[in-house]
């Protein structure tokens, strides 16, 4: 519980967090060995790593056993990229949310695609989603479970930018801890402009069609 307090803190301290991503226990020890504070899993190197595509193909069991052996080996803070949950039902979601957290993971990042149908969870759908995940946590002891919530329209709309201010306003009102926005073309400031909320993190252009 000591690392999810400590990685739900420092976005308000005046330490910048330089997190690493990881897809095996090896590049996640020499993360460590390097000085990174905190390792993110990422899903699409994860999956690529053992000869699946990226887009939740490799099956949830699998990727939360890699999850886990990287939690278990190392003394840093692990946020997990969980894909979008490895399913369309909400509770199942919100079960792959626990079993994660179980595992020993500081935080998740989830994103609203839809795996099967290469489109997007409605605004409305998925900030309820994330709505009903953030309360099931803070009734079960992750008070402070860090959430950050990945918007993937830059990969779809036609508005991205329109799009990415509705869904972030949703989502961050709906619990999301921060917002994640692959793809992002326009300096993330401009986004904060019409945003009561500095929840937001600028993810480099180059980012990968499926992963962090």
């Amino acid at each position: 519980m000591k690392k999810i307090q400590e990685f739900n803190e420092w976005p308000s301290s005046k330490e910048l967090l330089f997190i690493g991503n990881a897809w095996d226990l090896l590049s996640a020890l020499i993360l460590e060995k390097a000085g990174f504070k905190a390792i993110g899993t990422t899903s699409w190197s994860i999956a690529n790593s053992l000869g699946f595509s990226d887009g939740e193909w490799m099956g949830f069991d699998r990727h939360l056993g890699i999850i886990k052996t990287i939690v278990e080996n190392v003394k840093i803070s692990v946020s997990a990229d969980i894909e979008a949950g490895y399913s369309e039902d909400a509770n199942m979601i919100i079960e792959n949310v626990f079993r994660t957290a179980d595992v020993g993971v500081a935080g998740i990042n989830m994103e609203d695609s839809l795996k099967k149908s290469m489109d997007l969870r409605e605004v409305l759908q998925h900030a309820h989603l994330l709505e009903k995940i953030r309360v099931a946590l803070d009734h079960n002891d992750y008070k402070y479970f860090y959430s950050n919530a990945r918007i993937d329209n830059y990969f779809q709309s036609r508005n991205p930018l329109i799009e990415t201010i509705e869904r972030a306003r949703a989502y961050v009102e709906s619990g999301a801890s921060e917002i994640l926005v692959p793809g992002l073309k326009e300096p993330a400031g401009k986004l904060v402009e019409y945003m009561d909320t500095s929840h937001l993190y600028e993810n480099a252009p180059s980012a990968g069609r499926r992963g962090m």
